[in-house]
């Protein structure tokens, strides 16, 4: 066995990392999540938007008629919504400023009630014994899109509108 003198000593354990005062409070994890959801309902409308549109130039035409300006109308304003809610998170993100951010989603719910009616609408006029196996039933369970929609504005828009958000943007602002 060998002397306790002549093992070689432990190394020193590293110091704490410095940490970067910036001056700025941190930002609240509602904030954050706000501005993820606003990206993540940019994306699927977007994605919605383009389905929405190539679902619109295969139908019939006749069979479009009634909805198809309304219908194209809402999504080049989705469209224009999203990319708004784009830039509306990122300056959210930032802190600078929760308005535009509000906006966006209050727009975002609206269009989401919108396309609602309007597929009630279209449901309304599908027969029973439609092309589908299930008929209205299975077409209903689509419903459940723009209600999911509006659930991701409304919670996007309840986490920057908290206490926690507002005060950072103010305090980020000045």
């Amino acid at each position: 066995m060998m002397p306790d003198d002549q093992w070689p000593m432990r190394p020193l354990p590293m110091p704490p990392m410095p940490v970067h005062e910036s001056g700025r409070p941190r930002r609240p994890g509602a904030l954050t999540a706000a501005s993820v959801l606003g990206f993540v309902h940019a994306g699927l409308s977007i994605v919605g938007g383009l389905v929405l549109l190539f679902a619109f130039a295969v139908v019939d035409a006749e069979d479009r008629a009634s909805d198809a300006g309304a219908v194209l109308v809402a999504v080049l304003f989705q469209f224009a919504v999203c990319g708004f809610l784009i830039h509306a998170s990122v300056v959210l993100l930032r802190g600078r400023s929760r308005q535009l951010f509000q906006a966006c989603t209050a727009c975002m719910i609206a269009l989401s009630v919108f396309y609602f009616f309007i597929y009630i609408e279209r449901l309304s006029q599908v027969p029973d014994d439609a092309l589908y196996a299930g008929g209205k039933d299975e077409l209903s369970g689509s419903l459940v899109v723009p209600v999911v929609f509006a659930a991701l504005a409304i919670v996007a828009l309840c986490l920057a509108g908290g206490r926690e958000s507002r005060s950072f943007c103010e305090n980020s602002a000045s």
